[in-house]
């Protein structure tokens, strides 16, 4: 993690600091997380902008008089050349686009195709631990409690998570939620330090019956258990590539639908132009019969159709979904 100095110096009642998580690290194409740590002596109503690898997304933030808030924010970084950038604009009263810009503060993050390890736990330090995991595998990535994910979407580029129950304990509900996703979606948890009645309610929130919520006792053990775990682990569901193909049918038969009757209507259109020119006082139905036409011929279906993917295991209590939303170029 690198930390950029401002690129415009802001009043000095306003104050943002800007930390990394999971360390810093993060999978390429695959979304981080970072913490954003404001100040405001006085009240402001303000407006964050996120540029990354997505593009720009804004977030209205509200800043009480002395107070300090912190906020997680979910975001995908492009490279580990591109830092992601962080602007702090004061809103306009009017609620138009011509906000004040306060600060800007810029983050790196450190990017590899390999998965990460998170471990949260009384262990060795990464270097000794780095020796117990599979070659190329994954890396690990040694976390305090409170910079474990805290959206569901920051576990995507997490090969496995170890845990202590302390540790388990100190999540906050955001962070909760985030592992439950993480859990019901077949997530790799190794426990340590624990026992069977904690290993079992962590089981009972978790998908595939809990068989990857498993105790964790040696480093000796880590490499085979966690190799163990992924190849027994079910396949990623498909994409939005694999998707696509499935709903290709269903829109070609609203467009040809929607041809057929322009194409129908233009002929009819037309012969009643002819008809109409031999009766005068028709002419003023000419638009309306156009319009109508035209907005028969192109109603088409519903501007968006979405297609949803589940699987789960026989007897399983959670399902693992992934959905695909495609708009229609039907509507005029």
């Amino acid at each position: 993690m690198t930390l950029l100095s401002d690129a415009a110096a802001g009043p000095a009642a306003i104050t943002m600091e800007l930390t990394a998580g999971l360390g810093g690290q993060a999978v390429t194409r695959q979304a981080s997380e970072i913490a954003v740590q404001l100040f405001a002596r006085l009240p402001l109503d303000a407006e964050l902008e996120i540029l990354d690898a997505n593009g720009r997304n804004r977030l209205p933030v509200q800043l009480n008089e002395q107070q300090t808030k912190t906020l997680w924010i979910t975001l995908t970084p492009k490279d580990s050349d591109t830092p992601v950038r962080i602007r702090l604009y004061r809103r306009s009263a009017d609620n138009s686009n011509h906000n004040d810009f306060l600060l800007e503060k810029q983050l790196r993050f450190t990017l590899s195709d390999t998965p990460l390890t998170l471990v949260s736990s009384r262990i060795p330090a990464s270097g000794t631990l780095g020796r117990h995991l599979p070659p190329g595998n994954t890396r690990p990535v040694i976390l305090t409690p409170d910079h474990l994910p805290h959206s569901p979407r920051a576990y995507a580029g997490i090969h496995a998570l170890v845990i202590e129950p302390v540790s388990l304990a100190s999540l906050s509900p955001a962070q909760y939620r985030a592992l439950g996703h993480y859990l019901k979606g077949c997530g790799i948890l190794l426990l340590s330090q624990t026992s069977e009645s904690v290993l079992n309610r962590v089981r009972s929130i978790a998908g595939c019956h809990g068989d990857f919520v498993q105790p964790f006792t040696s480093l000796s053990r880590l490499s085979q258990q966690l190799s163990e775990l992924r190849a027994a682990q079910p396949p990623k569901l498909p994409g939005a590539k694999a998707l696509a193909p499935l709903l290709q049918n269903r829109f070609k038969l609203p467009l040809l639908t929607s041809i057929s009757l322009y194409l129908g209507g233009y002929i009819l259109f037309m012969a009643l132009l002819g008809w109409q020119l031999k009766q005068q006082r028709y002419l003023l139905l000419l638009p309306l019969l156009a319009s109508a036409a035209g907005a028969f011929a192109w109603r088409g279906e519903p501007g968006q159709q979405q297609f949803r993917w589940t699987e789960a295991q026989s007897g399983d209590r959670f399902a693992r979904s992934t959905a695909l939303l495609l708009l229609g170029g039907e509507r005029r």
